[in-house]
């Protein structure tokens, strides 16, 4: 069981990147009174500028849960630039949890599904944890300093383990980020590359933003870790077809039949149980949102 109440402050690291700025708008729509933290310099009313992988204590005080995003997140980036995702990811994670332990604060870690091994059915949260790349290991480094501190400290933690989210905003790496390059790439007229048995979990940002809320408005009694995502395996030639269809494009879809490409999706019964998630948006409307709003995007 979890007690159930309105969080005073809520502390949002990384609130300058994807998630983080639909998350601070969300919450504070939703009445939440949020500090927002960032290396750079936001228009939010609270707002503290710092570096995660310095300590920053003191921007938690009077917070009475503190919600983790901050990070790097190009799993393609992380094989060439492994230490800089340590420092960031891991480092960045126990300063966050110090930030919480100081000022008793409950704590959200918003981890990723690359912790896990992966595979085409759905994979439950006490799936094999085998990550596959830098990025991967550094998310499940980061789990167990929050699963140590919570045994050590007595923190109300919860943990929010990501599936493939999209949405407005979200940056394009070399790999990462598969929607927005293929929409770009509709959008610009180039051929669209899909690897046909790369299968994914693709979860729109509005239900993101809705899950953290609920994890931000409950203190679990024991760790409690959960998979956000809708369940449904989409594979990325099948995205690219809807891209295709909602760009109202005709440029050629070039598949890519090389096997053993990775696949990820969600087993998110137990969200459903114990969190009372469960994601509203039909990926084809959310292609259809995020491509209406995908003018300017960088």
């Amino acid at each position: 069981m979890s007690e159930t109440s309105a969080p005073e402050r809520v502390l949002v690291t990384g609130a300058s990147g994807f998630i983080g700025r639909h998350l601070v708008s969300h919450l504070t729509r939703e009445g939440v009174l949020v500090r927002s933290l960032s290396k750079g310099d936001l228009s939010y009313p609270d707002h503290v500028r710092a570096d995660v992988t310095n300590g920053f204590s003191d921007a938690a005080i009077g917070c009475d849960c503190i919600v983790h995003l901050a990070g790097l997140s190009d799993a393609s980036a992380s094989f060439d630039h492994p230490t800089d995702f340590a420092r960031t990811n891991v480092l960045g994670t126990v300063n966050a949890l110090e930030a919480a332990r100081q000022n008793n604060a409950a704590f959200v870690l918003v981890s990723s599904q690359r912790v896990y091994r992966p595979g085409t059915r759905p994979i439950p949260e006490d799936g094999p944890l085998a990550p596959v790349d830098p990025y991967g290991l550094t998310k499940l480094q980061a789990e167990q300093w929050v699963e140590l501190y919570a045994r050590l400290y007595e923190i109300p933690v919860t943990i929010l383990r990501l599936f493939s989210v999209y949405g407005p905003g979200q940056a394009a790496g070399l790999a990462s980020g598969v929607v927005t390059i293929l929409l770009r790439n509709a959008r610009e007229g180039t051929p669209l590359r899909v690897r046909a048995r790369q299968i994914r979990d693709f979860v729109d940002v509005r239900d993101v933003v809705r899950a953290i809320e609920l994890a931000v408005r409950r203190r679990p009694e024991r760790t409690a870790i959960y998979n956000v995502g809708t369940g449904r395996a989409t594979s990325i030639a099948e995205l690219g077809e809807l891209v295709r269809g909602i760009v109202q494009t005709s440029v050629p879809i070039i598949v890519d039949l090389t096997p053993g490409a990775e696949s990820y999706v969600a087993d998110t019964r137990r969200a459903a149980t114990e969190l009372q998630f469960e994601s509203q948006v039909e990926l084809f409307d959310g292609l259809v949102w995020y491509n209406q709003h995908f003018e300017g995007q960088a």
